[in-house]
Formats: C-alpha cells, sequence, structure tokens
C-alpha cells in the first residue's frame, strides 16, 4: 500500500513559472515512444509523419495548475482562451483552428456538448487533477475520427504500479481559491482501477468596475471521475469509465427583464460512460465500444433561470487491426454516433482504413480513407498521407517527416434551428447550411540526440 499527501500553496495564481519554458517540459515525443493516438493503436513514434506531442503525470503535476486549459496553453502549437478565471467560457485552439474544431478524448469517451452553438469540448468546466498523460495530434484528422477533429486531444487518467496507492492534495490561494482533491488506483494480474475526486472553489472578486454592487464572482466544480479494467483472459479486456461534473459560476453582464444585469449565474452538469471490449490476439486486435453522454445548462439572472439548453450524445465504435503481415499493417474501423440538442437529433456513420508500410526500419508510409454519411449534410470522404525517414547520425537520429490529410465539420443541431428559427435574420434565413471542409500538410524535422 502506498499513501501520499501533498499540501501546495498558490501565491501568485497568474504569473506563469519561470520553469514553464524549460525543454523538457514542452514535451515533444521521443523517437522511442509508443502513442495511440495517430492511428487508433499503439504505434512507435519513430514510425510517424504526423506530429504528436506526449505529456505525462510529472509533466503535467511539474506545472502546478488547476485548469486543464492551463496546462494544455504551454504545448506546442496550442493557444488557449477565456473570458475570465475559471469557470468562464475557455476556447483551446490547435494550430489556429477553431477550439470548436479541436476533439478531445478522455479514457476512450468524447468529451462533447451536443447542444452548444457548435459541438465542442467544455474546457471551462475541465481540472487537470487526476490525468496521467495527454497526446496532442496537430492537423486535420478526419481520417481516424470523423466529423470536428481540426486537431486532436487524447488524455488518460492515472494508472499505479503497486495494489493499492491513494494520493490526497489540498491547494490554496488568492481571493478565497481552493481545492482538495484524492486519487485512489491500483493493479494486480488482472484488474486495474482508478478513482479520482476533486473539489474546487473559489470567492472571485467584482470582475466589472461599473458593478457598484462590487458582488464577487466565484466558481464552484465538483468532479468525479472512475475507471475500471478486468482481464477476462490473456487475450479478452473488459473497460468501464464514468465521469461526472457539476459546475456553477458567477458573472456579469446578463440581460433581464429590467435590462443588463450584475447578477448572473450559469450552472453546468455533464455525465458520461464508456462500455469497452478489447481481444488481443497475436498480430491482429478487436476493439468495441460504447459511450453515452448528456450534458444539461440552465443560466440565471438575479436567481430567476433565463435560459437552458440540454444535450445528449451516443457514440459506437469498432476498430481492428491486422498486424501480421510482413512489411504491412493494416487498420479499420466502423462507428455510429447520435447528436441530440434540445430533443432534436441526427445520426453520422462512419468507415475507414488506413494502411501502415514497415517494409524498412527506416522508412514508413501510411496511407488511408474515411466515408461518412451524416442525416443532415450527406456523404463526405477524408483521407491522410504520410511518411517518415530516419537518418541514424553519430550524435542521435534524424527524422524527416511530411502529411496531407483533410477534415470537415458539420453544423450542429443548434446552428441548424437557429437558422430556422423565429430570431434568425439575413442573410442566415435565406442560405443553406453546408459542411466546413478543411485540408493541411505539414513538412518538418526532429533530431534525438544520444544520450
Amino acid at each position: 500500500m502506498s499513501v501520499s499527501v501533498k499540501r501546495s500553496f498558490l501565491v501568485a495564481i497568474l504569473i506563469v513559472p519561470l520553469w514553464a519554458c524549460s525543454d523538457e517540459l514542452w514535451a515533444q515525443e521521443t523517437i522511442d515512444e509508443i502513442v495511440v493516438t495517430s492511428n487508433r493503436i499503439p504505434v512507435p513514434a519513430r514510425q510517424l509523419g504526423t506530429s504528436v506531442s506526449v505529456l505525462d503525470s510529472e509533466g503535467i503535476e511539474s506545472r502546478g495548475t488547476l485548469a486543464l486549459a492551463d496546462v494544455m496553453r504551454q504545448m506546442p502549437a496550442v493557444a488557449a482562451s477565456s473570458n475570465g478565471g475559471l469557470g468562464n467560457a475557455t476556447t483551446l485552439r490547435i494550430r489556429g483552428e477553431e477550439g470548436f474544431r479541436t476533439l478531445t478524448y478522455l479514457d476512450g469517451m468524447r468529451l462533447q456538448d451536443p447542444s452548444a452553438p457548435q459541438i465542442a469540448t467544455d474546457f471551462s468546466n475541465l481540472l487537470s487533477s487526476g490525468i496521467g498523460r495527454v497526446e496532442i495530434l496537430r492537423g486535420p484528422q478526419g481520417l481516424a475520427y470523423g466529423a470536428d477533429a481540426g486537431g486532436v486531444i487524447n488524455m488518460t487518467s492515472r494508472s499505479g504500479s503497486e495494489p493499492f496507492e491513494v494520493n490526497l492534495e489540498t491547494q490554496g490561494g488568492a481571493f478565497g481559491t481552493r481545492q482538495m482533491s484524492g486519487n485512489l488506483t491500483g493493479q494486480s494480474e488482472s484488474l486495474d482501477y482508478f478513482l479520482s475526486v476533486a473539489d474546487f472553489d473559489t470567492d472571485g472578486f467584482n470582475n466589472r468596475g461599473s458593478d457598484v454592487s462590487a458582488d464577487e464572482d466565484g466558481y464552484e466544480n465538483q468532479t468525479l471521475h472512475g475507471r475500471f479494467g478486468y482481464a477476462l483472459s490473456e487475450a479478452w479486456r473488459f473497460d468501464l469509465v464514468h465521469r461526472e461534473v457539476e459546475g456553477s459560476n458567477d458573472y456579469d453582464g446578463c440581460f433581464g427583464p429590467s435590462g443588463p444585469s450584475g447578477d448572473c449565474r450559469s450552472d453546468y452538469g455533464m455525465q458520461a460512460s464508456r462500455l469497452g471490449l478489447q481481444f488481443l490476439g497475436e498480430g491482429f486486435s478487436h476493439q468495441l465500444s460504447y459511450m453515452r453522454s448528456s450534458t444539461d445548462r440552465q443560466d440565471f439572472t438575479a436567481s430567476a433561470p433565463t435560459f437552458g439548453s440540454q444535450g445528449e450524445q451516443i457514440r459506437g465504435e469498432y476498430i481492428g487491426s491486422l498486424t501480421a503481415l510482413e512489411g504491412v499493417d493494416l487498420i479499420w474501423g466502423l462507428d455510429y454516433q447520435e447528436d441530440v440538442a434540445n430533443g432534436v437529433g441526427r445520426d453520422n456513420q462512419g468507415a475507414f482504413v488506413e494502411l501502415l508500410s514497415d517494409f524498412s526500419q527506416t522508412f514508413f508510409l501510411t496511407a488511408g480513407l474515411r466515408y461518412d454519411d451524416n442525416e443532415d449534410f450527406g456523404t463526405n470522404t477524408s483521407f491522410r498521407l504520410s511518411t517518415a525517414y530516419l537518418l541514424e547520425t553519430g550524435a542521435g537520429t534524424l527524422k524527416v517527416k511530411a502529411a496531407l490529410g483533410s477534415g470537415f465539420r458539420a453544423p450542429s443541431p443548434f446552428e441548424i434551428q437557429y437558422n430556422r428559427g423565429q430570431y434568425a435574420f439575413a442573410p442566415a434565413t435565406s442560405r443553406a447550411l453546408e459542411q466546413e471542409k478543411s485540408r493541411g500538410w505539414e513538412v518538418g524535422a526532429q533530431f534525438d540526440a544520444e544520450n
């Protein structure tokens, strides 16, 4: 059994530590690392022509930030912006793409709110507590992930190496800011589990100088995350993941019956669950998963409800791989997704196949194609090509890489309903919404020096 307790005090929460710019914290992937985000199965980073950055639990903890967006903003080609502190609207952009084109996963679950103006991840209510690893895949990734993947953030929760480990942590700072969190991890021959609980609260401060009421705009967040895995045999494995988030944010500048108000509150609730079954044979694998999530938002002015929205996302997915062929690996997948916003929904069906060539130990190629059929916007075809070449030198390994890919985004149910609603105006009322399509390419080089 392992038990640890940590205390830290955030004296100046708005100042970025000087060590945040040190070389080791930029966390670019190393040549011999294994990543899963680029091709949906574990692949050595040395073979990738795409750009992936990796951050482990030590790197996350060393940054000392409570909001996950503040961790991400220090990664290459990632920018984060917010309307204020924790709890306020937060956007994360990869290579300059809009935030709603950033697709986010946690333990295999898509963290998306289909009831938002654009289907996107709500980073304003996402804490860093319990996160053990982050992989960031840059560029359009419609091939393996379908819609909304102008970049992909794939996160996994912490894991332990002992049968029972407990970690307790408390942090505090200015404006009544405090967080208490606890992580429970364990691993045995056939069982592994993780449970994380975090309680964040800040009194805040008055965000608007013109607000004569001088009220404090605080924020509260309670997050529960659990992961349970069981090896049924040497080949079969079962996984269960569940997550709940409750957030409440006070702010100024909303509108009530008598005009602008400084007494505003936004409540947010999210629940998500995922069931997964995996078969890993000699030279091939199969993964089957089912995920369901729901979100509930409610805005208040002077304690009176003004606007609310409810969203639900259902997703089923199958991914297969064949690695027994000489010089060639094959990956394929099928998925079905239903997005519902305020009772109005639509479905999307997709299929993809990708070929990975590793005839040589120094030259690698990938090529893939995807087909999607969206209930509202019809069919779409995505692709990706990539290559990587390794050159061994006396001082290390030089990798030259290139990638070309495409992506797309279908307008959200909210956007469709708005254009058809009574509050829409020209030119929106006279134009039919269409899918957004993108194409991106990159050429780069990476050098890893020998230790």
